[in-house]
């Protein structure tokens, strides 16, 4: 008969048909895992360059608009130079002084390069140089321009050389000037000659700001005919536009786009162009922003990407290789082992469980008791349980033991002989044992069952330490916080009562503090919840480091710690330990984002004052942390009685307020606002009323802030917007000469609520007119942004809804927000009115806020007017609008149809 022996090339064979799905596991994962890192940052890249890209536009568009706004402004001086010159020389027939006129405007002379009369030849009668009498401007486009065209509009152009008769003239040198020029008519229409200004190129492109533009940022001047007046570039004057000429600006009035231009930027990088048309002058400004400098944080985050990405890469191939080999040792070896468990199983019925067989001994001892046990049998698996090989302990009495390995101790072996004793006696026994602790083998647990064989024991041991491990960790779990590692809420179910009990019985005092971490959300919130978990693994070791030793501290949850003290003499220990626990937190915590401040806010319960149980005293504890709080945060509070009803009286007003919103008790009063210069009515604010059944008409100082800190806001606001464009309609309705009405938004309602699609359905439902809404928000709504306000302003502004700033300069007044944040007008605060006249500073600061407005293109009101004396400083400060109680004190519905519909008017006669 042959004998078969395979070889090892066949058994490799084997191995590998078997494994190789297993084996090559490791490198696909890898592989999978470095195409979903690459695709992950590739993605992300595209995501944030898109987003910027996009963020750099709208930038771009905001400049356009404020240096459109700007340039305005700056052409509008010249053309009032241009009228008043007019007006001088057709009222005096011929005789103009230009020097004083030019004085009498405002217009710096930096900016100015020439102004003159021309007659209707083109002779240049008048002149701010010298010999005027040998100039001419016959030949230039501007003359034959208004000589065949009636319009007296103002006129704009570059100016050509000069041809003059005279010699001292340095008309010549000053070919790059911008011509202004306008008409002059005879008594009859016809034309009489021109007037002509010159400004420096400078003059229209002094709105560039390298801070704002950046290095290579461009600014171009255009009319909307393509012809070039001024570009500048790094705060150098270009004699040329480097960008080219877009169809799209001269056929909309407004756009932007991405352009390469090779002779603005290099490596076909990208520009971010902007444009925008000023109608009344057909200019057009032109904004560029380099890409390589917009982009320029934004390649350096791609490179560490990258740079990451390849790391991670490098590491997961290195990891395939490593992973691969580790795996195919190990299953080889776990085929190996594999083959010797089937060989052992052909062999015996061991298992896992060690097997022994203990006969009785009775020499010595007295008729019918056992005085020893000897080993006459065991597997392996037995031997390995003990520490030693099988030969090595079988014929061992368990007296002796002990002298061959430490699994059973000498001071252990009368219990353990008295075991077997009583399960001969019983003929079966079975117990749950540990190891000695002082063995090598402690905290070994044993599963141990003896069934008596004859005149001896079998006895099966089997480990179920891994079992019994298991069952402590769950055990852990259940009580156990997993973020600070401290008990838990079932914990202190668990463990409150028995302290209870034990300070009963001992008749002693215990305190219980219930502590809150003041500011955690807003910490949470801001930061992340990475940084809320840091902050409560500190917290939670500040309050472990200022307990006294044996006192219990827990977490319930969230930022809420409780403390047990246990023994206590009266109130005064636990004010020592509450005391220790503020003081501690007055120190900031360094996280990983940086260093935060917060406090803790301690209720503190006595036993067995402030209650016999356990449910009594953690809700009088909780009542006195929210004393502590609304006393002022960072600091402990006692319970007391007075504590428990001021609480009831906060619910009750909850819901008392709720039942108010849920049953429209509210009513709308209406404050105008008036046209400063003209004292026109041009707007209306909406003002909320409570019309308590209890207490009569409330403001809203005494309920707005409950509303909010409930929640309550988000509906009362609802119904506030639903109530204002309800009345819009009804005055419609009664065809009375209507004016844009206002609403207040809070902060929290609109970083919490849908505001453009309530009011999109509520302007539908009733039919409104769009620009017959405004609403007012605080700076705080768009300083608390989230991230979704600058959408939501842009959603509604482009409905047709104004926006404004309420309150402006009480918060936290941000320069960048206002140029984030497209608003319409900025209502300045009541409180700055009421300091006017009496500093000068004041005024100052009035003035720059109403300069920084119009910059921005945004209309000004200054609210709470009570004086006619304001009202005149107002006058003089060129705010626009004003409200107030001097004008016009809130009135319900009825009383603002009747103003509404008599056209009522500010009278400015007193001023």
């Amino acid at each position: 008969m042959l004998e078969f022996k395979p070889s090892k090339s066949f058994l490799c064979a084997i191995f590998a048909r078997r494994n190789l799905y297993k084996i090559f596991l490791w490198p696909f994962f890898c592989v999978a895992s470095a195409a979903i890192l690459w695709g992950f940052v590739f993605n992300e890249l595209a995501a944030d360059r898109r987003r910027i890209e996009g963020h750099t536009l709208g930038h771009a568009a905001a400049l356009s608009r404020a240096v459109a706004k700007g340039l305005s402004l700056s052409v509008l001086h010249v053309d009032e130079l241009s009228q008043a010159m007019t007006s001088r020389w057709e009222e005096r027939k011929g005789a103009a002084n230009l020097n004083e006129t030019a004085r009498n405007r405002i217009l710096d002379r930096q900016w100015l390069d020439f102004i003159g009369i021309a007659d209707r030849n083109g002779r240049l009668v008048v002149s701010s140089e010298a010999n005027a009498s040998n100039g001419s401007v016959a030949g230039e486009a501007y003359f034959h321009f208004h000589k065949a065209n009636p319009t007296r509009d103002l006129h704009i152009g570059r100016r050509g050389a000069r041809t003059t008769a005279g010699t001292n003239t340095r008309t010549n040198t000053r070919t790059s000037a911008i011509v202004l020029t306008r008409r002059l008519n005879t008594a009859d229409g016809g034309f009489d000659g021109v007037v002509v200004v010159t400004v420096k190129p400078s003059y229209l492109s002094s709105f560039y700001d390298e801070a704002i533009f950046g290095k290579r940022g461009y600014l171009g001047i255009r009319g909307t005919d393509g012809e070039h007046y001024t570009a500048r570039m790094g705060g150098a004057d270009l004699a040329r536009p480097l960008l080219p000429i877009l169809s799209d600006i001269t056929s909309s009035a407004d756009g932007t786009r991405v352009i390469a231009v090779p002779d603005w930027l290099e490596n076909n990088e990208k520009g971010f162009v902007a444009w925008q048309q000023i109608a009344p002058y057909r200019l057009v400004v032109v904004i560029g922003l380099a890409g390589d400098e917009v982009l320029a944080d934004y390649n350096r985050m791609a490179a560490k990407y990258i740079n990451g990405a390849a790391v991670g890469s490098w590491f997961l191939f290195a990891t395939s290789i490593a992973g691969t080999l580790a795996v195919t040792l190990l299953l080889w070896r776990k085929q190996q082992a594999q083959e010797t468990r089937d060989a052992y199983r052909l062999a015996t019925e061991g298992g896992n469980e060690g097997f022994f067989y203990l006969r009785a001994l009775h020499d010595g001892a007295p008729p019918g008791e056992i005085a020893d046990f000897v080993l006459e049998d065991c597997n392996q698996t037995g031997a390995a349980l003990v520490g030693v090989t099988r030969d090595r302990i079988i014929g061992i009495r368990l007296s002796g033991l002990p002298a061959v390995t430490d699994f059973i101790l000498p001071s252990e072996l009368p219990s353990q002989i008295d075991i077997g004793r009583q399960a001969m006696a019983a003929g079966i026994y079975q117990d749950e044992w540990t190891a000695a602790s002082a063995s090598s083998f402690r905290g070994v647990w044993l599963e141990r069952k003896m069934v008596r064989f004859g005149n001896g024991l079998a006895v099966t041991l089997r480990d179920i330490s891994a079992a019994k491990a298991h069952e402590r960790h769950l055990l852990a779990m259940a009580h156990e916080d997993t973020l600070t590692k401290l008990p838990n809420r079932h914990w202190l179910m668990d463990y409150l009562p028995d302290a209870l009990g034990r300070a009963a019985r001992g008749e002693t005092q215990l305190a219980l503090f219930f502590i809150d971490i003041d500011n955690f959300k807003q910490i949470n919130d801001t930061l992340g919840h990475a940084a809320g978990d840091a902050l409560l693994h500190v917290a939670a070791m500040r309050l472990k480091s200022e307990m006294r030793p044996g006192d219990s501290l827990a977490r319930l949850g969230g930022d809420e710690f409780t403390i047990v003290l246990e023994d206590i003499d009266g109130a005064v220990d636990a004010q020592m330990v509450a005391q220790r626990i503020v003081s501690a937190f007055l120190h900031p915590i360094e996280l990983g984002c940086g260093k935060v401040r917060v406090g803790t806010s301690i209720g503190i319960s006595l036993f067995p004052g402030d209650g016999q149980d356990m449910d009594m005293l953690l809700r009088h504890a909780d009542i006195a942390m929210y004393a502590a709080k609304a006393a002022g945060k960072g600091q402990y509070c006692f319970y007391k009685s007075e504590q428990y009803q001021t609480l009831m009286n906060r619910i009750n007003s909850q819901a008392t307020l709720e039942r108010a919103v849920n049953h429209d008790q509210f009513v709308m009063h209406y404050q105008p606002r008036f046209a400063s210069a003209s004292g026109k009515m041009c707007g209306i604010e909406a003002l909320v009323r409570w019309q308590n059944p209890e207490r009569g008409l409330l403001l809203p100082q005494e309920f707005i802030a409950l509303a909010e800190a409930t929640g309550l806001i988000v509906p009362l606001g609802k119904l506030v917007m639903e109530k204002v464009c309800s009345q819009i309609a009804q005055w419609s309705t009664m065809q009375l000469p209507l004016v844009p009405v206002s609403f207040n938004i809070s902060a929290f309602e609109f970083n919490e609520s849908d505001i453009p699609g309530g009011l999109a359905q509520c302007l539908e439902r009733h039919k409104v007119p769009p620009e017959l809404l405004e609403v007012e928000l605080t700076e705080t709504a768009l300083v608390a942004d989230k991230g979704g306000a600058a959408t939501a302003l842009a959603t509604i502004r482009g409905m047709g809804v104004k926006c404004l700033i309420d309150d402006f300069g009480t918060g936290f007044s941000s320069l960048s927000q206002l140029q984030r944040f497209d608003t319409d007008v900025l209502k300045i605060d009541q409180s700055f009115a009421a300091e006017l006249g009496r500093t000068e500073k004041t005024a100052t600061f009035f003035r720059a806020i109403v300069s920084l407005a119009h910059a921005l293109g945004m209309g000004v009101v200054a609210e709470g007017v009570e004086t006619a004396e304001q009202l005149r400083m107002l006058l003089e400060l060129e705010c626009e609008e004003v409200q107030g109680y001097y004008m016009c004190s809130p009135v319900p519905a009825a009383e603002m149809a009747i103003l509404l519909e008599k056209r009522f008017r500010m009278s400015l006669d007193a001023l």
